[in-house]
């Protein structure tokens, strides 16, 4: 049962049974409530014999209304614009190429289009091992298409280089060119694709050549029913006979001939028809065909196509079938199996020339020992400096040397105090909007390695940085980290002058070693870069992988034991192997005869993983680690708790520390730690897991300067999920704006052998688009050397009022608007920020009353627009802007009020001081005979001023006529100002 329907008079029953339905309802009008409880059964799936309720009523069928609310397609939809050659010649209509240019002065001709499985769907039918393939047959046609356009109708050779893996999502570019003459006076022909990405390399797909002069041999082609061979008829499927008229050949029909050989899955290779030789199109159009088949040997055939009247459709003199390696059909969303460009490093790069602050910076310092109210300029806490502020001590930064207290239980230990009192600090510091204007500069000593083989001293400091550059992306320019060489005073001149140059340029991160500042940029590690040594993964001895059975530590797993030849896995995890997921990828893993076993254990627990590390046989030793364990628990800095940074930090720096201690006396070839990029970038609600995984990047720097093997890779978000799964299509929108793309599987296990094959103790691994991050109104300066164009220095111009105050355009715009005015371009602005955001293309149907919460806002998303009108409109807003202000509308009248405060009248002014006059005198009244004496003259003088009558005499010696004078003189400001000195004054 389904469904239940309670007929009585009134819905006793159905108030007890969930979903049941009652045909009464006491109190209600019958007629209706039946007809609501019959439309309701209707719409879960109950038969409703809607005719015959009608039978006899006169009710007949109508066209339904429009519909009620404004239509809009979330798709963009191409607008039908004529296309034309470069030349002024009518588009050629195909729909692959679509329109071509001509190059002037030479027979050559290029096109640039898009492809997709969205555009072309019927390429979703060509699928070798699990990804879609443009197919040969579609190569052949291009290029045949081409060439009639250049006149060179025939094809003499043509030959698949890379095969055009299609992304499951998005599109790519297309770039055909044919005519270009080579060294023997042949006109070839070159297919390209590239990611849909402006900055994304481009790849030779197939390359051929034209036949300049047609053979006497060709004139005697012609089909022969006699001849030898196979022959079957095919026929394009039905929907797709309507297209076959823009092609020369639909790929379809052209594919539907071709032999297939068989793949043998452990071969490592498919056999494809990847070279041809002498393709001619005789006949256009066609949806069916005769086929005759020629095999010449076991790789190569020719091939010939009739129409129903036995006339040639198309014929080609050989097609050979080569090998291509597995990797090629397993490209990455965006087109490049390699990851050559995902692959980055942190270089730390001298600073030019920092400007001069434009005052003398007035320091403060954060000093635990202080005394309560503070001595000098140190302060105990940030509520001290806040009150220092309030009451007029002119702070422009507070700096904080930071120390890490010594644990005897050792850098996890001090790591977990350390990331606990950073987060207290900096959860204090942000809430209090006293401190707004003033910048926390946090130095710490030897938390980074600028160097490769420089040494990270302060692990717990290095997790420090992560989670303060992720408190940098919650609050932009309120906090500053610096590191400094161990032993640096900060107290000297030197220093203060490098760090207030610092501040002066905007820098948010940089490092003092010796008399220069150092500040870091991501670079992209060549693809040619020399590799170091790669690590001996097939040794015959044990690889232990924490996390083993999780999402990426399983495909390192196969990985390692399908490409690499490791022969003996230990895959520790807390869970064993219980879980449902496990059994599948042992059965993969030994299927290859690996040795496999899956050991429960908690490798942040020392004493479980010695007993771990011990069970390992001595004649298969620990040879390589691969720490891949961790978990996830977001939560901005006002609600991040201690328990919450140790949740994170467990199984993360715990067991990295453990790792390191227990097997830094092995002779490893590898120790590999799974970082993240939010470790090096920070990232709004990922304090605790930037602090982690800085600790691992500081752990494996550490390593190296101690001679020992270590490669961590901060990871973007793989496509696999793991423990990202949980995030929104709106979330990966963000990641995809900010100009992060997720990494796909075979790219993050190219970018894996790529990393610990490097040299480099820490890097990257994660595709960035350059596009999206130009694209930014403020390029994080971590990014600014990815974002800027290549080999070129941006020309100095004078800095614009725009440029030293974000906010001065968009006041200037808004001074010259009456309110309501005003009103409107801050709604604009609001929408539009929202909508990005959001993800949204209709900013402008975003109503100003409704209020963000059901607009889908949470906790990450307005930190996110806070940060983007901040940019926008230069203002220092605070963390709980929406939360303050819910709606956009509230959010415009506060901006408003920032940014275009109104002139107050002067008249209501004076009527405003005169009302706080008069509180004032009922709050203190004057008590002496003089007092009241000296106050009432006063108040007579400026009342026969304003009413033009004689002035009376004054009281205590002075004349009425000094009091008038002074009045008559005296501008409004300073009228007010008197009035607040003299009559604001207490009493004796």
């Amino acid at each position: 049962v389904t469904s239940h329907l309670e007929i009585g008079p009134d819905g006793i029953l159905s108030a007890l049974a969930e979903g049941a339905v009652p045909a009464l309802r006491r109190g209600r009008e019958e007629t209706s409530t039946l007809l609501a409880a019959v439309a309701t059964l209707h719409t879960r799936g109950v038969p409703v014999a809607w005719q015959t309720l009608y039978e006899n009523t006169g009710a007949r069928r109508v066209p339904l209304p429009t519909y009620a609310f404004q239509r809009r397609r979330y798709w963009l939809e191409p607008r039908p614009v004529p296309e034309t050659f470069g030349n002024g010649a009518p588009a050629t209509g195909h729909p692959v190429l679509g329109s071509p240019v001509t190059v002037a002065g030479f027979n050559q001709i290029l096109f640039t289009s898009r492809l997709s499985l969205k555009s072309h769907p019927w390429l979703a039918d060509h699928v070798v091992l699990g990804s879609a393939i443009l197919p040969a047959s579609a190569l052949v046609e291009l290029a045949i298409h081409a060439g009639d356009l250049i006149g060179h109708p025939a094809l003499d050779e043509l030959n698949l280089q890379v095969p055009l893996v299609l992304p499951e999502e998005g599109n790519i570019q297309l770039q055909v060119r044919a005519g270009t003459p080579d060294d023997t006076g042949r006109h070839c022909l070159c297919l390209y694709s590239r990611p849909d990405d402006f900055d994304a390399p481009w790849t030779m797909h197939a390359e051929g050549w034209y036949l300049t002069e047609e053979p006497e041999a060709a004139a005697s082609l012609a089909w022969d029913e006699n001849a030898g061979g196979r022959t079957t008829e095919i026929r394009l499927p039905e929907g797709l006979q309507s297209d076959a008229g823009r092609y020369g050949l639909h790929p379809v029909l052209l594919q539907a001939a071709l032999p297939t050989r068989p793949v043998d899955p452990d071969a490592g290779t498919v056999p494809v028809p990847a070279d041809w030789y002498g393709v001619r199109l005789h006949a256009t159009g066609a949806t069916a065909v005769k086929a005759r088949i020629t095999e010449i040997d076991d790789d190569s055939f020719s091939l010939q196509l009739a129409d129903a009247a036995g006339d040639l459709v198309v014929s080609v003199e050989s097609i050979v079938f080569r090998d291509i390696p597995n990797e090629q059909f397993r490209a990455a969303v965006g087109g490049d199996s390699t990851g050559r460009d995902s692959l980055l490093h942190l270089d730390w790069t001298p600073a030019g020339p920092l400007p001069a602050p434009p005052a003398p910076t007035a320091w403060a310092v954060l000093d635990p020992d202080a005394p309560d109210g503070g001595a000098g300029n140190r302060y105990p806490d940030p509520a001290a400096v806040a009150g220092a502020l309030a009451s007029g001590t002119p702070i422009d930064a507070v700096l904080l040397p930071w120390t890490t207290p010594q644990d005897a239980a050792g850098p996890a230990a001090a790591t977990r105090t350390a990331t606990r009192t950073a987060l207290a600090l900096v959860r204090t510091w942000l809430a209090d909007e006293r401190l707004a204007p003033v910048r926390l500069v946090v130095v710490t000593s030897g938390a980074v390695a600028t160097a490769e083989g420089e040494d990270v001293t302060d692990l717990a400091a290095a997790a420090v940085w992560g989670l303060l550059r992720s408190a940098q992306s919650e609050a932009p320019d309120r906090i500053t980290l610096v590191d400094t060489a161990t032993g640096t005073d900060t107290d000297t001149a030197p220093v203060r002058d490098r760090l207030a140059a610092l501040l002066a340029s905007g820098e948010p991160q940089a490092a003092l070693r010796e008399d220069t500042v150092l500040l870091p940029r991501l670079r992209r590690v060549p693809a040619t870069t020399p590799a170091g040594p790669k690590p001996a993964w097939k040794n015959g001895g044990t690889v232990l992988v924490t996390g083993g059975t999780g999402t990426l530590g399983a495909e390192t797993a196969r990985h390692l034991v399908a490409e690499h030849g490791a022969s003996r896995l230990l895959l520790l995890t807390r869970t064993g192997d219980r879980a449902a997921h496990v059994q599948p990828l042992l059965d993969d893993l030994r299927a290859t005869g690996a040795h496999v076993t899956v050991t429960a254990a908690d490798a942040a627990d020392r004493e479980a993983l010695a007993r771990v590390l011990a069970a390992i046989p001595a004649e298969h030793p620990l040879t390589a680690v691969v720490h891949t364990a961790g978990v996830l628990d977001n939560a901005l800095l006002p609600d991040l708790t201690d328990d919450r940074l140790d949740a994170v930090l467990h199984p993360k720096a715990d067991a990295a520390w453990h790792l390191h201690e227990l097997t830094r006396d092995l002779p490893l070839d590898a120790f590999v730690l799974f970082s993240s990029t939010v470790g090096v970038l920070g990232g709004p609600g990922q304090a605790n897991y930037a602090a982690a995984n800085a600790f691992l990047d500081g752990l494996a720097a550490h390593r190296r300067a101690h001679g020992l093997p270590a490669t961590s890779i901060a990871w973007g978000l793989w496509q696999l999920g793991g423990i990202n799964a949980h995030l929104s299509e709106a979330d990966l929108n963000r990641f995809a704006r900010d100009g992060f793309r997720p990494i796909a599987r075979v790219e993050g296990l190219s970018l894996f052998d790529r990393s610990t094959a490097d040299g480099r103790a820490a890097l990257v691994a994660t595709p960035v688009g350059v596009s999206a991050l130009r694209a930014q109104a403020r390029v994080p300066a971590l990014l600014a050397e990815l974002a800027a164009p290549p080999g070129r220095r941006v020309a100095a111009s004078a800095p614009t009022a725009a440029d030293t105050d974000p906010a001065g355009e968009l006041t200037a715009r808004l001074a010259d608007l009456s309110e309501v005015e005003q009103d409107q371009l801050l709604l604009t602005l609001v929408r539009t920020e929202v909508a990005a955001v959001l993800a949204r293309t209709d900013a402008e149907n975003i109503a100003p009353g409704r209020a963000f919460q059901d607009l889908g806002f949470d906790s990450l998303t307005a930190v996110d627009l806070r940060n983007r009108l901040g940019t926008t409109t230069g203002v220092k807003l605070p963390a709980t802007l929406v939360f303050d202000h819910p709606t956009p509308a509230a959010l415009v009248a506060y901006l408003r009020e920032r940014l275009a405060p109104q002139t107050p009248d002067p008249h209501r002014a004076l009527l405003d001081e005169l009302d706080a006059m008069e509180r004032r005198l009922a709050a203190a009244a004057p008590g002496a005979d003089e007092d009241r004496t000296a106050v009432s003259a006063r108040l007579r003088a400026l009342l026969a001023r304003v009413e033009g009558a004689p002035e009376p005499a004054g009281a205590a010696g002075e004349s009425v006529a000094d009091a008038s004078e002074a009045i008559e003189a005296a501008s409004v400001d300073e009228l007010l100002s008197f009035i607040d000195n003299e009559l604001g004054r207490p009493t004796a």
